[in-house]
């Protein structure tokens, strides 16, 4: 659960709230070939989200409603930031979800489910594809994670709609700064991680 601002004295530190996506209106529980495999990609990488915003994520919330809200450009982000309210939220490129490669191997009847997990997997082992790298990636998520920064040194807090694993990687980038999480990177659909840092300790997050 997400701690209340009023824990901390007022601007005595930043915040950034990073919040997965709700639930894509997508049927992931289909087989597929290589030749179908782009598609439901494509398909997957442009659903939209119809189910409405958890009544306790709103009610956290309710406490942060003069934030500065971001987004990914992806529909289901856009869609989501709409359902917490915020359908005016600023979108980020470099917030936008790591693509999966389409390999020409897989030629193999295979659940969807299945093939995401393996094809991920192989991703972090360094398998691209021709999409954007796992290096690449962690790269631009720490791209985004100092364009967060900046707009916290301004703003004091940040809400950002993201995606899994776009949101753990510039999690991951804001504790190597010496931001503080409050709790281990949560990747469930609407779940919350909030990443804080004392202006006390110094830390700008541009550097590093």
């Amino acid at each position: 659960m997400l701690a209340s601002s009023s824990e901390f004295p007022e601007k005595s530190y930043m915040e950034i709230i990073l919040i997965r996506h709700g639930p894509p209106g997508f049927d992931s529980s289909r087989w597929l070939h290589n030749s179908d495999l782009g598609q439901l990609l494509a398909e997957y990488k442009g659903s939209r989200v119809v189910s409405p915003a958890p009544a306790e994520l709103l009610g956290m919330l309710f406490a942060f409603t003069d934030k500065k809200v971001c987004c990914s450009e992806l529909p289901r982000c856009v869609d989501s930031a709409a359902a917490l309210g915020f359908s005016g939220a600023a979108r980020i490129s470099e917030l936008n979800e790591a693509d999966l490669p389409s390999p020409s191997w897989l030629q193999l009847p295979i659940p969807y489910r299945l093939a995401i997990v393996g094809l991920r997997l192989a991703w972090f082992l360094g398998y691209s594809g021709g999409v954007e790298s796992y290096q690449s990636t962690q790269k631009r998520a720490g791209v985004a994670a100092d364009k967060l920064i900046e707009i916290a040194s301004v703003n004091g807090s940040v809400l950002v709609v993201g995606h899994g694993i776009m949101n753990r990687l510039v999690s991951r980038r804001l504790r190597k700064l010496g931001w503080d999480a409050d709790s281990r990177d949560r990747s469930g659909y609407w779940s919350a991680t909030r990443l804080t840092v004392f202006l006390s300790n110094g830390v700008n997050g541009a550097d590093g």
